[in-house]
């Protein structure tokens, strides 16, 4: 294990960059804890409903190294099934918000069942979608693929091979702990060339080379939830531990928290986008109240408050 004085990761809430010594591969280990619980508080999921939004937090927290910008990862699942809509912020400052959109009537699908088909059953057919979003004065980066697979590791391969043209392995775990807590993580590896250049999809490179991110990937996939999750096991003795024959070399961790943009400006700002009859018409009992689907706070209005929204 090679990476000279870097930050060492807590036990959970955080995505550990690294790099295989041979050149094959670069990676992210994340696991989160406290920081998925409490997305999944603001509002009470099913169980189905909170495993897959659980798993979405960590492809989110895996997919932030691949790209560098400064601002806002949006990862977005859109189905016809019982779950609608799961929608995911990640800022690059490890800032995490999510909230799921659900049929109330959806029927409880065991853990075992979720774990191995979790995209058809809830999710039904539909697309993935990555936005960067780097401000107002920037360009938006989206991908945009069909939902493809059965779990959500399943999506991002074919995601990262049909939009992106890269080639990744992904392991995605997420288990509801003794004490009724979910906690998700998961490891990916992405492919490098020689050259350093990061491999597209169907690009080969010399028989040792693609040896060598086969057994990476083996390993990758070996992971079970277990060793992911468990938060007494630190990040760099799991990734000696599946990785000793190549060497590993450990970046400094981006730390994630449970952390909602929202706030009484950002929504005055909203509702004045919108004609002031519309708005008044949303008033019950003299009050105009928004509710942030991310954290669920209620942000409430009276008449003499709307009036000044206009005024401004």
């Amino acid at each position: 294990m090679a990476g000279g004085s870097v930050v060492q990761p807590r036990g959970e809430n955080f995505v550990q960059p690294f790099q295989l010594e041979n050149g094959v591969a670069r990676g992210r280990l994340a696991r989160l804890g406290s920081a998925a619980e409490g997305v999944l508080r603001a509002r009470k999921y099913p169980g189905g409903v909170a495993f897959l939004l659980s798993e979405m937090m960590a492809l989110s927290a895996l997919v932030i190294g691949l790209f560098k910008f400064d601002g806002v990862l949006s990862l977005q699942a859109k189905g016809d099934g019982p779950v609608s809509l799961i929608l995911v912020d990640l800022t690059s400052e490890g800032g995490l918000r999510g909230f799921a959109q659900f049929d109330p009537q959806i029927s409880a699908v065991p853990l075992d069942t979720l774990r191995v088909d979790a995209v058809p059953h809830l999710l039904g057919k539909g697309y993935l979608s990555f936005t960067i979003d780097q401000g107002p004065k920037t360009d938006r980066y989206q991908g945009i693929v069909e939902l493809v697979g059965k779990t959500v590791s399943d999506c991002a391969h074919h995601y990262f091979r049909e939009s992106d043209q890269l080639e990744v392995a992904v392991n995605i775990r997420a288990e509801k702990t003794a004490f009724n807590h979910w906690r998700s993580g998961g490891l990916l590896l992405q492919k490098m060339p020689p050259d350093g250049r990061p491999l597209e999809a169907g690009e080969s490179g010399n028989t040792e080379f693609q040896e060598n991110w086969r057994r990476a990937v083996v390993f990758a996939n070996s992971v079970q939830g277990e060793e992911l999750l468990d938060d007494g096991l630190h990040p760099h003795d799991l990734l000696m531990r599946l990785f000793e024959r190549d060497g590993v070399r450990v970046f400094d961790p981006l730390f994630i928290a449970n952390r909602c943009r929202c706030s009484n400006k950002r929504v005055k700002t909203m509702l004045k986008s919108f004609p002031k009859e519309e708005i008044e018409a949303l008033r019950v009992g003299g009050l105009v109240t928004i509710k942030c689907e991310f954290c669920g706070v209620d942000y409430k209005f009276a008449e003499n408050e709307i009036e000044l929204i206009y005024m401004i």
